[in-house]
């Protein structure tokens, strides 16, 4: 059997047309292959970005507890769910003239940043095995945000089950008092962030 191959003007062998064959299959599956390691690049951007958007919230809302020197609010910060900072539009508490301590209230109550639409919400001790890829959620036991990846065949973790990244809102001080804790009013807050619970890799 032959293919005609006028380009040439000669028909191509079986071996030919076999290699040939072979060659388009392996530039499919290379582009294919690109093309998903482009998404887990994505994803992980994305996973990323929204931890760095999280972290701007934090400070933001912890800077403002200090000012109106509500330790208290600070110390209640350690492992709370940060999207609870987050909304899907800027809100400001009041409207008309204001001094500086009105706007100071208003902004206490500004949530500054958006809510991601891929947000499972509040949920108590959930399997992640449950729940659908690709999605955030806050675990109410634990007290922790947890991300279970999309393109997990790009990413490793020391996690059994599935794919994900668990982040724990975290206070941190100086421990005047050596009890282990943070004590409003005794202790120096040095700042608050959003702080990944264990290792994790993204293929590059």
């Amino acid at each position: 059997m032959a293919l005609e191959f006028t380009g040439l003007g000669r028909s191509l062998s079986r071996f030919e047309l076999m290699v040939s064959i072979i060659l388009i299959m392996t530039l499919v599956a290379l582009g294919i292959g690109k093309m998903l390691l482009l998404a887990a690049y994505a994803e992980r951007q994305f996973m990323e970005s929204t931890v760095i958007n999280i972290n701007t919230a934090l400070r933001y809302r912890a800077g403002l507890y200090q000012l109106r020197g509500q330790w208290k609010a600070l110390a209640a910060m350690q492992g709370m769910n940060p999207f609870s900072l987050m909304t899907a539009k800027p809100v400001f508490a009041g409207e008309g003239p204001a001094g500086a301590d009105k706007i100071l209230e208003d902004y206490s109550n500004l949530q500054v940043l958006n809510l991601p639409s891929r947000y499972l919400g509040e949920l108590d001790a959930a399997d992640p095995a449950d729940l659908d890829s690709g999605y955030w959620y806050y675990d109410k036991t634990a007290k922790t945000l947890v991300y279970i990846v999309n393109n997990a065949e790009f990413f490793t973790s020391a996690l059994d089950g599935p794919a994900r990244v668990r982040y724990r809102v975290t206070v941190d001080y100086r421990d005047n008092n050596n009890n282990g804790r943070y004590d409003p009013g005794v202790d120096d807050f040095t700042g608050v962030e959003l702080k990944n619970l264990g290792d994790y890799q993204w293929a590059r």
